[in-house]
């Protein structure tokens, strides 16, 4: 009778581990549809599966379809979907064959475009924070792109109520925006071989060879570069022309000093005269540019 205890035991764990499992999945399933239904979309997908051990959602070959069109993922990872955040992961993402994209990188030679990528947003409601600590997507042989930002003094219940579809009475929204500050953004473009594709398409398109066609598109940088109407401007051009000659990635900082109000920022280059935006622009966002 001995000999049986130490199986029955683990077969009864290993029973309750599967039943847990199940119902966790079937939980699963309910948050996904909750998920789907926040952000105002249909969605189908395979299956969904919770990982115990890790505590998050897998949802298997899902399709989504909204006013937009529809797009398709092989996988999605929701590590967390609350009030207070967001942190999910995806893979295989695309748009339907049809679509303007999915035909504008056909003819950059992808046969299949899909993306893989994520984010992460923490919302802090008491402080009025929304900090995206990582976002970034990636086309295989094509590119990456990454991008974090913080903003406060932001008004959530403001913005989580808010209707697109409805009539905004334009004193309050810039009322809002004049509350919120932006404390920095930043910006990383890594070419993993579009940028070759890009110019080969734009050489084909003008009856060039990849070369001249580069050396015209430098020239012209070279010529907006004399024509700068600040020394900002000239080294943002700077930085183009040293990344479409040699470089692989270019960062872009964005750090306004003492944090800067969207409303302030929208107002002063509205008045600003329209030769002059660019310029002022980059000075009142303080933006920075790095090659590498």
């Amino acid at each position: 009778m001995k000999k049986l205890i130490f199986p029955v035991l683990i077969l009864a764990i290993a029973l309750g581990v599967f039943a847990l499992d199940k119902y966790m999945d079937r939980r699963a399933e309910q948050e996904v549809k909750r998920v789907f239904k926040e952000l105002g979309v249909e969605g189908e997908y395979e299956e969904v599966d919770y990982l115990l051990l890790k505590n998050q959602i897998l949802v298997k070959n899902f399709r989504i379809r909204d006013k937009e069109g529809e797009f398709f993922a092989s996988e999605l990872l929701i590590k967390k979907f609350s009030e207070d955040g967001v942190d999910i992961e995806y893979k295989g993402i695309k748009v339907s064959e049809d679509d303007k994209l999915s035909e504008d990188f056909r003819s950059l030679g992808y046969k299949d475009f899909s993306l893989d990528g994520g984010v992460k947003v923490d919302i802090d409601k008491e402080k009025g924070s929304v900090e995206v600590s990582r976002a970034f997507a990636e086309l295989k042989d094509g590119f990456r792109i990454e991008m974090s930002l913080r903003l406060e003094g932001i008004d959530i219940d403001f913005w989580k109520d808010l209707d697109p579809q409805s009539e905004i009475n334009p004193f309050l929204l810039m009322a809002q925006l004049s509350e919120i500050k932006l404390i920095y953004a930043k910006f990383l473009f890594a070419d993993l071989g579009i940028k070759r594709r890009l110019l080969e398409a734009g050489a084909r398109k003008e009856g060039m060879s990849y070369r001249e066609f580069k050396r015209k598109l430098i020239k012209e940088l070279n010529r907006d570069i004399l024509k700068a109407k600040s020394a900002e401007e000239a080294r943002l051009l700077m930085n183009f022309k040293k990344f479409l000659e040699e470089g692989k990635e270019i960062k872009i900082e964005i750090k306004p000093q003492r944090g800067l109000s969207l409303g302030k920022a929208l107002t002063t280059l509205m008045f600003t005269p329209q030769d002059k935006v660019f310029k002022r622009a980059l000075a009142l966002f303080n933006v920075k540019a790095e090659v590498n």
